[in-house]
């Protein structure tokens, strides 16, 4: 996915330490990506055949307040899954939580809802794929 936004050879963003959400494909028309090509990593140098067991997290669609240790769990949208089979995962689950959280309340704030306190928020998207409070 990484030709959809342009990234060439020297991008900061191919650095392995840095963390890189690529955006859904909106140029490419459905079924054009090789399948072989899915089980690779984007990067040019890398080599790395992706596990069938290995998920990546497309946005956070919701949060609770994790009863046992304190802190939230995540609800967890993942890519190329519909959201219905998105996951309650804790915060030590997730890798690169701090631009997803950005992102999740954002997308509150935009709804307007209250994120500040223990209380469960649901996006939109969340309730409509049947989560509930």
């Amino acid at each position: 996915h990484y030709g959809c936004v342009g990234i060439r050879e020297g991008d900061p963003r191919l650095d392995p330490a840095e963390i890189f959400l690529c955006p859904p494909c909106a140029s490419v028309s459905e079924g054009a990506c090789d399948e072989q090509l899915e089980r690779h990593c984007g990067r040019k140098d890398c080599g790395q055949v992706l596990d069938d067991d290995e998920f990546f997290v497309e946005r956070i669609i919701g949060r609770r307040w994790r009863l046992e240790g304190g802190g939230h769990l995540w609800l967890v949208k993942w890519d190329g899954y519909p959201v219905k089979e998105a996951q309650w995962l804790t915060e030590e689950d997730i890798g690169g939580l701090e631009k997803l959280v950005e992102e999740f309340e954002a997308a509150a704030h935009l709804r307007e809802l209250a994120i500040s306190g223990e209380e469960t928020v649901l996006l939109k998207e969340a309730v409509d794929g049947g989560w509930t409070p």
